[in-house]
Formats: C-alpha cells, structure tokens, sequence
C-alpha cells in the first residue's frame, strides 16, 4: 500500500509544471470570478480551453502509456456534454446528487484542438515548480467537480405575462437560464415567464427585489432574446426595440391551454387590471395587477369554488396571508416588507453599538483599576498560537451572534473564507497589542476583548448590509 501510494506521488509529479498550473489557476479565476463579471465570448471558452488541457493532463499523469486514449476519450466526453444527448444524464444527476448545469453550444467545439497541445506537451520542457503533488492533485479534482459561477434567476410563483407585437424577434431560444413560453396569437405574442436570468444575485431574495426585476421585465426578454452573452448589457440599450414592440393601449387576452385558461389584461405590453385562472372552466385564482406588479387582494378558491386562502399585496409587497377552512378564517399571517426590515435594521445597530461601548466601558475602568499589569502570563510561543487561534474564535462567536438577529448579513459559502481572511487581517494586530502591549488586568478580559471583537465585526457586516439593502 505504501509503495502504490509513492508511485501514485511520483506520478502526479509530472504536473508540477508551470503550464499546467497557469491552465489551472486560469481555470479557476474564469469560473468562479471572470465569468460572473464578465460573462462574453471569451470567458465562456477559456473555461473550455483551459479546462480540456488541465483534464487530459491530469489523467495522462495518471496513465502515461495511454496518453492517446486519454486525449480521444476527452474528446469524445467533451462532445457528448456540449450536445443535447447529455441532458438525461444532468437531470438524474442532480435530481439524485447535486444540481449541475451546462449550456448546449456547439461552438465550444472549436476549443478540441487544445487536446493536441496536451498530447504533445512535454513536461521535461517547461519550468518545474515546488508544489506538493497531493495539494496540487486535490485543488485539480475540485476543478473537475466544482461548477462555474451560477447564472442567478429571479423565480415567479405568479406567471408573468409580457404582450408584445409578433414577427420581429424570436423568444423561443431554449438554451438560456431564463424560463418562458411563447403564445402567437395572430398578431401579438404573450411571453410567460416562470423564471429571469438576472446579473447579480439578490440581496435578499423578497417581493422588494421580485419588484425591481419586474419593473425591466420587458428589457430583460428583449436582452435575452438579442444578446447570448448579455449579462452586463445595460438594459436601456433596448429601449427602442421595446418601444417598436409595444402594443399601445389596453387589451385583454384569453389563453387557453389543456384545461385551464388565463384571462389577462394589460396596458400597453404590461399587464394591468383584473387577472383570472381557471381551471375546468373553474376560477381557481382571482386577482390584479398594476403595472406588472401583484396588487391589492389575491383569492386562492378550491375547485368547489370556495376560498382558500387570500393574499394582500401593498406596493408589489406580500404584507398579510388569510387560510380558510369551509369559509372560516383559520391562520393569520403578517410579513414584513423591505422598509420593516431596514426599521428594524437600525434598532438592531443601536442595540449592537450599545453592547460594543458597554464591553469597552468595562475594559477601560479593568484596565485603570487594575493594579496588576498582567494577570495572565503567556509564553511567546502561547501568545503567537493566541494570534492564530483567535481570530477564528472570533469569527465564531460573530457567527453566534448574527444568528440572533432576524435578516442578519449572511456571507455565503465562499464568502466565509473571505470574511475569515479580514477578520484575521483587523484583529491579528489588535491582538498582539492587547497580549503583549496592554496586557489583561483581569482574568475575563480576553473574554471581554473576544466578545468585544466579535460584536465589532457584526456591527461593521450589519451596517454594509443596510446600506445594500436600501
């Protein structure tokens, strides 16, 4: 077992080269950060480019003697996933494992001739670098299973619908993160749209933000339609193409599907005024829209025509839910819109702000207290282990904390590895000056300086996350 494991090492030493190392970090750079801000042409095939090479390299270390069936069976792996017949297997994957994703683009095709260059790369040829094989081997499997950046949608639990003139420009692509149907009716078409690519993702995914989107719902399509890699395009470039595609004026629309049918109204391409969905010739939803947006009352009825539940909107804003049971009123429930939560955003900071002079209060009267200068001695070896270690305890009990508070600033999966590293940049030298500058005076004054800390980096995150709220 110890003599495979050597050979497996001294095999994989063959990618400690400068080429594929570049290829590698490019790869990652493209997916996990180019290719959210800038996401064109040359992103989409760089992944492809660097990501064929790094692969085939990888596997022909693996098995040097087959340097030629590695490549052609890349190659043929590569064309299979690029094209539709790989869609079955994407769908059990991630309905069984973990949702994956790729978008059907023959043209990324034209990268295969990269496999040449990893047939005839020799590695004796480019510079060698220091790297531990395992290291190295481990952050290239993760390139092979981590995703790129994900296209961020806003999702619609209410259809919208979008009228447009027909016979100009072809929504029917199906090759987009963006979800939606096209009617043609004579001369009009209605878009439904389930689901919208947006650039960025949400703040926090509510009705405020739901609103923002829909406001551009027309411009988003219009992008969608015109633009493959249109992420980034400022929507306002497709104002004139909106406006030649605008039907002026109200109008109604049925649409009719299997068994259900959907009475629309809009003004000019929005819809506007009264909206009803039946099913079995049965209204099943009732309510209004104003300017795309879900308005005033909406009433959910069972299929005997009895209500359900019903929805208050205020302004695009779900604000209060009624569930009925044989028409009595059972369960209430109230909501808070975007301008509740940054109201109480504010208490919030007050209350942390509170706390953070409180702790310091306390640590200012220990320290003139006091008239010991160092109740607890620490090593150097201790006191640099501290600096290490404490940062995380930190980031822990910030962590602790910000789970307290409702709507609190959440960094995400990657993000936490962002927070950690500044985190440890601020309170690293803060550390070494309480240690070994001003000393602990009493025997809870590291507690004190932790919590302190800690409290102090929740008051910084909530502060950047009202100001991105507003």
């Amino acid at each position: 077992m110890h003599y495979s494991f050597g050979a497996l090492k001294e095999k994989l030493r063959s990618l400690n080269n400068i080429h594929f190392v570049g290829c590698l970090a490019i790869l990652l750079l493209n997916d996990f950060y180019l290719k959210s801000e800038y996401h064109n042409w040359l992103t989409g095939k760089l992944s492809d480019l660097c990501g064929l090479f790094v692969f085939a390299s990888f596997w022909t270390a693996l098995f040097p003697a087959r340097k030629g069936t590695v490549c052609t069976s890349t190659a043929l792996l590569f064309i299979i996933w690029k094209s539709p017949y790989s869609q079955t297997f994407i769908d059990l994957f991630s309905e069984t494992f973990y949702p994956i994703a790729r978008v059907v683009d023959l043209s990324d095709l034209i990268t295969l001739p990269v496999l040449l260059v990893a047939f005839f790369h020799k590695t004796a040829y480019s510079t060698g670098l220091k790297i531990n094989p395992a290291a190295l081997s481990t952050i290239t499997i993760f390139s092979f299973c981590a995703t790129s950046v994900p296209y961020y949608t806003q999702e619609f639990s209410q259809p919208q619908f979008v009228l447009f003139k027909s016979g100009i420009v072809d929504f029917t692509s199906s090759d987009r993160a963006s979800h939606y149907q096209v009617y043609e009716l004579d001369s009009l078409i209605v878009v439904r749209v389930d689901e919208i690519q947006i650039d960025r993702p949400a703040v926090m995914d509510d009705d405020y933000h739901k609103k923002q989107i829909i406001s551009d719902l027309d411009l988003r399509l219009l992008r969608d339609s015109q633009a493959r890699y249109g992420k980034g395009i400022e929507l306002s470039k497709y104002n004139a193409l909106r406006d030649s595609l605008t039907v002026k004026g109200r109008s109604s629309i049925t649409l009719k599907y299997d068994s259900a049918i959907d009475k629309l109204n809009f003004q000019n391409s929005r819809l506007d005024g009264k909206f009803l969905h039946s099913v079995n010739h049965q209204v099943v939803i009732e309510g209004k829209f104003k300017n795309g947006i879900e308005d005033s009352v909406w009433t959910y009825y069972s299929n005997r025509h009895k209500v359900v539940s019903r929805k208050y909107f205020e302004n695009g804003e779900l604000i209060r839910t009624e569930e009925f049971e044989n028409a009595s009123l059972v369960s209430e429930k109230k909501y808070q819109t975007r301008n509740d939560i940054i109201r109480n955003k504010f208490f919030h900071i007050a209350i942390l702000s509170v706390f953070v002079i409180s702790v310091l209060a306390r640590l200012v009267l220990n320290f003139r207290k006091s008239e010991k200068e160092n109740v607890i001695q620490l090593s150097g070896f201790l006191t640099v282990l501290g600096m290490f270690g404490l940062p995380l305890v930190v980031l822990t009990l910030a962590k602790i904390i910000s789970s307290w508070i409702p709507y609190s600033y959440s960094s995400g999966f990657l993000g936490i590895f962002i927070e950690a590293f500044f985190v440890y940049l601020i309170t690293t030298p803060f550390l070494l000056l309480v240690l070994s500058g001003l000393k602990l005076r009493t025997s809870f004054d590291l507690l004190l300086y932790l919590l302190l800390f800690s409290l102090s980096v929740v008051l910084v995150e909530e502060l950047i996350h009202i100001k991105t709220l507003m």
